[in-house]
């Protein structure tokens, strides 16, 4: 099964690509997380690269265990590398 989900692009948006996080969003997750309005929803703030590596650990343990699902969402660029716009997690509603 493949875990990445993409959106085309519209005549106003970007297109978007969802996939489960990994270690090459780490840069971009610790930067996200030094933005003060983004601060002050966050339970844990992720200041190093041990506190992003074990973040993406914690969201691979659940989602093999069923009890959520965690996905980085990028914007496709054309030509460009995807950029990190944010993050989705999916978790059970009981």
């Amino acid at each position: 099964m493949d875990d990445t989900l993409s959106v085309p692009p519209t005549a106003t948006a970007p297109g978007l690509l969802l996939r489960p996080w990994t270690e090459q969003d780490i840069p971009a997750m610790i930067a996200a997380h030094r933005d003060p309005q983004l601060r002050r929803w966050l339970r844990r703030p992720l200041t190093t690269t041990e506190l992003a590596r074990q973040a993406i650990e914690d969201r691979r343990a659940a989602w093999q265990a069923g009890a959520s699902y965690g996905f980085a969402i990028l914007e496709a660029g054309s030509g460009e590398a995807a950029r990190l716009a944010g993050g989705l997690v999916i978790r059970s509603l009981r």
